[in-house]
């Protein structure tokens, strides 16, 4: 026998083998009457991320640190805890595109939460994320329906800000994107949101403000910098008018 032919015969047994343990693995849960009640779970809290449903997720969340994603081969536990968080974060950034939130932003938190898991290495610390990430899929949801429009000039200038949050762009710069003069666009986006431009783009960077105090190491100036403030004082003045604290006191839980 030649070594295609043994390599092909082994993979058979190897299939073999495999597909004998799960119909046993099958078979004992069945027996036992033990069903695995971790899918219907799963759909529950895909579907408030996908709609935005920070209430369902709070009736859920005394279940959700119980819940696993099936029986994940790995070489200690925290692998396989690990393991089963980054499936999470696959499905839940599925689920909130599906929702509205634009590609982009989503693959970017996915990427980050992914880097986090990666870095930790105590259970309680996974378990916390995974609640974490569940949360904040949904709460990027809820935001992105809250501005949700049918009207596409102001769909292609929000989708310009978000993706250039980290630029320094002006109404002028929005306006070009979307082919209007800057005074015409000005007065649209108004009349058909409610708010102007510029207040939408200082709230869009004071929100990424605070994914940053809350999930990174930034230093208050790094983030003035990369949100394009004028200064670490004026971000520090716009983030307290906006959430009546400072940035500082934001980062670490008081008031």
């Amino acid at each position: 026998m030649n070594k295609s032919k043994k390599k092909e015969s082994s993979l058979s047994e190897s299939v073999r083998d495999s597909s004998a343990t799960i119909a046993e693995r099958i078979y004992e849960t069945k027996e036992d009457m033990t069903y695995n009640e971790s899918y219907k779970l799963e759909r529950l809290y895909l579907h408030a991320i996908e709609i935005g449903d920070l209430e369902l997720l709070n009736k859920l969340k005394p279940n959700l640190s119980e819940y696993n994603t099936g029986e994940i081969q790995a070489p200690d536990d925290i692998r396989k805890l690990k393991d089963s968080i980054i499936i999470t974060i696959t499905l839940a950034t599925r689920d909130a595109i599906s929702g509205g939130l634009d590609f982009e932003m989503a693959y970017k938190t996915s990427d980050y939460y992914i880097g986090v898991t990666e870095k930790l290495s105590d259970s309680a610390a996974l378990n916390m994320l995974y609640l974490k990430i569940v949360f904040d899929f949904s709460q990027k949801v809820r935001k992105r329906k809250m501005l949700q429009t049918s009207n596409e000039i102001c769909k292609k200038a929000i989708q310009y800000i978000y993706t250039n949050i980290n630029q320094p762009i002006s109404t002028s710069d929005v306006a070009d994107h979307v082919g209007l003069s800057r005074t015409y666009f000005s007065k649209y986006f108004k009349d058909n949101l409610g708010f102007t431009v510029w207040n939408f783009i200082l709230n869009c960077r004071l929100e990424e403000s605070k994914h940053l105090l809350t999930n990174s190491d930034k230093s208050l100036v790094q983030i003035s910098n990369y949100l394009c403030f004028s200064s670490q004082s004026h971000f520090q003045r716009a983030f307290k008018k906006q959430y009546g604290i400072t940035p500082y006191k934001f980062r670490n839980g008081t008031n």
